[in-house]
């Protein structure tokens, strides 16, 4: 192969690459995507089961409380780590999320 050829097969590769394999989306979650984590023990719209605290209906500002205190003072074995992986705004944002379910249906 001369090199010529040579120096541009590589440019072509290096250049082309970016088209090839696209960086990975890095959108933020929706809201909806991070409340679904309440799901396994809350139940998918808020509802839950047996003893689990229902969040369905309560004022956002409660649920945030509620959930910052879980995150502020490492209460919980499985409620301090979630919220941990949240920032601040997320935490409002599922609160939020949850207060804005339709009203039950009996």
């Amino acid at each position: 192969m001369r090199p010529t050829t040579r120096f541009l097969l590589l440019c072509t590769c290096i250049f082309t690459q970016p088209f090839i394999y696209p960086a990975a989306a890095s959108a933020a979650p929706s809201t909806e995507m991070m409340a679904n984590t309440c799901a396994m023990c809350h139940g998918t719209d808020g509802k839950a089961l047996g003893k689990m605290e229902e969040l369905y209906g309560k004022p956002a500002n409660k649920i945030a409380d509620e959930l910052f205190e879980f995150k502020q003072e490492n209460k919980g074995r499985v409620m301090a780590p979630l919220m941990k992986a949240y920032t601040d705004e997320q935490i409002r944002m599922i609160a939020k999320y949850f207060e804005s379910l339709p009203p039950k249906k009996r």
